[in-house]
Parts: C-alpha cells; structure tokens; sequence
C-alpha cells in the first residue's frame, strides 16, 4: 500500500546568492527515498515537484537513496537544483565518489557539491 501524501501546498523560493535563480526554502531529503520502492519515488518527487520543491539533497551516505532518486528525478532534472556530498577527505577517492553519484542520479552535473560533516 502506498503511503498518502498531503494535499497541496506552495512552498516560498528566496534568490540563490545573486545568481537570479529561485530556490525553494525547503530541500526535498533524499534519504526520504531510502528503501522505497521506485513507485514510491517517483510518487514523492513527483508531489514535491507539484509543491514547487527545486532544490533537492542527497549524499552516499543515505543507503541506496541514490539508486531510487536518480530515476526519479531524471524528468525533472533541468528544472531542480540538485546538490550532493562527500565524506571522503582526499582527492582521489572523493573524485571516485562524485564520479559515482553522478553515475547513479543520471545526470552529469551537481549544481552543488559539499564535504558532509
């Protein structure tokens, strides 16, 4: 059974620096995604996106939440802001790593990439 979602809602954007991009205040977590089915993924972006959702977080660290957003978000992916992260502290495994996330979220670009904590 899938879960229910809430009904709609309009979520504020602010300017990304001074970029003239418009970011939503809220991230849409990816670990949300974590151990769901593809269905269910898609459902959940698919419903931030209709909230006006844009900016979108995800890191290795989250399980397989990689795996289940990259398909999730591909239709959407010139529309959103995606940002991910590395815990890896040297050059060579970090580049291994964003090398692999790009892999597995179907896209060739990070509009943000960070050190996670």
């Amino acid at each position: 059974m899938s879960p229910s979602l809430p009904k709609r809602i309009k979520v504020q954007t602010r300017e990304y620096g001074n970029t003239g991009q418009q970011l939503s205040i809220v991230a849409f977590a990816g670990i949300v995604v974590k151990d769901e089915t593809a269905e269910n993924s898609s459902r959940y972006v698919s419903w931030a996106i209709d909230q006006g959702i844009n900016y979108f977080d995800v890191a290795p660290g989250y399980g397989n939440a990689q795996n289940m957003l990259g398909p999730a978000l591909e239709p959407y992916r010139n529309d959103v802001f995606l940002a991910c992260k590395t815990n890896k502290r040297d050059a060579t495994a970090a580049r291994a790593e964003l090398e692999e996330s790009l892999k597995l979220l179907r896209t060739d670009h990070f509009d943000l990439y960070q050190l996670h904590a």
